[in-house]
């Protein structure tokens, strides 16, 4: 039971790294290592590494919470589309609350569709489609600037974070509903 826990925990991290570092390569930037924070518009280079990174994350988080297997590189790929949606909206201009609602609604449409396909539960797929938009550097760091003291700081950052969790839960209801006014029809 070991040796599955620490290929779970090894794909998840190593996409968490493989994202942070290829952002920290591309853009010198040591301090913000989130996409939605790049004052440059990406290059190819720079989607495929963070896909990746996507990918692999969804699919070690899909392994640790013990997923059906059949599901991991499905629910990835829709994790790894809902993503680029995001990315790609920040990129065109919109704030980031909406592109990671629009990314959210994008990958909650795919993720019901993917799991009515293959006979499976649709929040299998609809946990692992938003799991690359989940602001965990952003609440670790607003943990650390509150134990720091820094308490403006860590206001902005758990306020962030907790606007990107409202808008996540707001693009899957957003999903969940057309899916379902779709699917009476």
């Amino acid at each position: 039971a070991s040796r599955p826990a620490l290929i779970t925990a090894c794909a998840v991290a190593g996409g968490a790294l493989l994202a942070a570092t290829a952002f920290q390569a591309f853009t010198g930037d040591s301090q913000n290592l989130a996409l939605d924070t790049m004052k440059v518009t990406p290059g190819l280079w720079e989607i495929l590494l963070v896909s990746v990174g996507a990918f692999l994350g969804t699919l070690g988080f899909g392994a640790l919470v013990q997923t059906p297997r059949r599901a991991w590189a499905p629910a990835s790929l829709i994790g790894v589309g809902a993503y680029l949606v995001y990315v790609l909206l920040s990129q065109l201009g919109l704030n980031d609350p909406a592109s990671i609602f629009f990314g959210a609604l994008a990958g909650s449409l795919a993720a019901l569709v993917c799991a009515k396909r293959m006979r499976m539960i649709g929040t299998i797929f609809l946990m692992l489609s938003i799991v690359s938009f989940v602001p965990g550097l952003g609440l670790y760091r607003c943990m650390h600037y509150l134990g720091g003291g820094f308490t403006t700081q860590g206001g902005q950052q758990g306020v962030s974070a907790m606007i990107t969790i409202t808008m996540i839960v707001f693009g899957q209801y957003a999903g969940s509903f057309l899916y379902r006014a779709a699917a009476r029809r």
